[in-house]
């Protein structure tokens, strides 16, 4: 029987790179899903922390008359806007509030409060958090509350 030491070596190292390419294309894949998991991940983070901040806002809105000068307080890197009855705070990447010169360029994240007062003594606020980047609401939602200051017939 003539064996042929050359023709073994070339099958075993052929055996070899497909199990190097098998490897290879699961690694492909688990990195794959690593890097998405972290995408996953830090929109969760922000969603949270957007939805952290309003409801901080809305709480505010509910339980106050003057819910602007209270949230002026309580916020004081706001921005206060009399024009548009609204109130703005913007954050860094940590969600810390930017305050100072510094601000616009540290700002990541904004999260307004706008209020409008209707008919029948309702106060209704528009809560809003955007990523200043690309200008993408992040979360949004709206609220009401009820004034007493609407028309009476005394």
């Amino acid at each position: 029987m003539n064996h042929n030491p050359s023709r073994r070596s070339s099958l075993f190292l052929l055996e070899l790179m497909i199990a190097i390419l098998f490897f290879c294309l699961c690694s492909a894949v688990c990195v794959r899903l690593f890097v998405q998991s972290h995408t996953v991940s830090a929109h969760t983070q922000e969603l949270s922390m957007a939805m952290n901040q309003t409801k901080s806002f809305a709480e505010i809105f509910r339980s106050e008359d003057k819910c602007l000068e209270i949230l002026k307080e309580q916020f004081p890197s706001g921005i206060i806007s009399l024009e548009t009855n609204s109130f703005t705070v913007y954050y860094d990447r940590d969600w810390a509030a930017c305050v100072g010169a510094d601000a616009d360029d540290e700002a990541v994240y904004a999260v307004s409060m706008r209020v409008s007062e209707e008919s029948g003594g309702m106060s209704l606020a528009d809560f809003e958090a955007v990523s200043i980047s690309d200008q993408e609401r992040i979360y949004q939602f709206e609220t009401e509350k009820y004034t007493g200051g609407g028309d009476s017939d005394e």
